[in-house]
């Protein structure tokens, strides 16, 4: 049942915010711009600016860039506490869409909504393709795996994926579960998503779930490429389109190749036509001889038939005549 009472609240005045660490992004102004709300932009980097977000700058402290992003982007409640609710976007994310009627239309009435892995459904799985993929150190995030094992958590409450992610971020249960998903992460592996989901199963807490695709909405786009990843993608991207041409080539031979043996059939059909039409009036013409042959056998019969004929009569005359003497 939903709890429409927590979204009166978001009449008021929210915050759409992202965190951007050194260069790893730039920042991408919204192509849509909610009334009533501010964009705000976390940042260590001197030389992001923009005409629609806030820029705050802050230090990294003791922390390194990867895990300072995650803090921000966890403890909104401590970096942003004159909002009431907040949305949280990855720095790849672009904003197409109202967030509020994104919330009132997927989330059924928690202090979180979050979008459900697309790929996975359990953090252990989760766990094996961050190190197979070399999302950070294995040894962290199979101790990390093991605790919680050990703690008796089978994994089954789902998997989110957390590059929207969508706060009443003042409410006290929501900074309880905010603040305990921050250790984790300052404790263990720095891939958020390994820990929220048992944060939840530890705490009881139930969260609201949309299924929308978490890279194509009509709320946002994100392509899953970074500003740091764009010239290895580039690369990438220049070897695909070689091995394409590379491919496109052998293609066209392959299809000229084929052309050509597609003629060679359509010859010797023809010819096996030719061949056919001269069999078929070889077998005409022994047809006719064979009519001929036949004709001629009959003609021939008549003859000795004739033959016969006159052969008897003389012989008839010559018994008369000697019959007469």
């Amino acid at each position: 049942m939903r709890e429409e009472k927590i979204y009166e609240e978001l009449d008021e005045k929210i915050v759409v915010y992202t965190v951007i660490m050194g260069d790893y992004d730039y920042l991408k102004d919204p192509e849509y711009i909610m009334e009533n709300c501010d964009y705000i932009c976390f940042t260590n980097n001197r030389n992001l600016t923009s005409d629609v977000w806030k820029i705050r700058y802050d230090s990294c402290e003791n922390l390194d860039n990867t895990k300072w992003q995650r803090r921000h982007k966890i403890m909104a409640h401590e970096y942003l506490p004159e909002y009431k609710w907040s949305v949280y976007v990855d720095g790849n994310v672009r904003i197409t869409g109202d967030f509020r009627k994104y919330i009132r239309s997927e989330g059924q009435g928690k202090g979180i909504l979050c979008l459900k892995h697309p790929n996975r459904n359990n953090v252990y799985e989760e766990a094996e393709a961050c190190i197979q993929l070399k999302k950070d150190n294995p040894d962290i995030i199979m101790a990390q795996m093991r605790k919680y094992k050990e703690e008796g958590y089978t994994g089954n409450n789902g998997l989110v994926v957390s590059n929207v992610l969508v706060r009443c971020h003042m409410d006290s249960e929501v900074i309880n579960i905010m603040e305990q998903w921050w250790r984790e992460i300052e404790t263990f592996s720095r891939r958020d998503q390994l820990s929220f989901n048992y944060v939840c199963w530890k705490n009881n807490y139930n969260y609201d779930v949309s299924l929308l695709k978490c890279w194509k909405s009509e709320y946002w786009m994100n392509p899953g490429i970074h500003t740091s990843q764009i010239k290895d993608v580039e690369k990438e991207l220049i070897d695909h389109l070689q091995l394409e041409d590379y491919y496109e080539s052998q293609l066209k031979d392959k299809i000229t190749y084929i052309s050509w043996k597609e003629q060679e059939l359509a010859d010797a059909n023809t010819q096996l036509k030719w061949k056919e039409q001269e069999l078929a009036d070889a077998n005409t013409q022994l047809k006719w001889k064979e009519q001929e042959l036949a004709d001629a056998n009959t003609r021939t019969e008549w003859k000795e038939q004739e033959l016969q004929m006159i052969k008897k009569s003389k012989l008839w005359r010559l018994k008369e005549k000697f019959k007469r003497r």
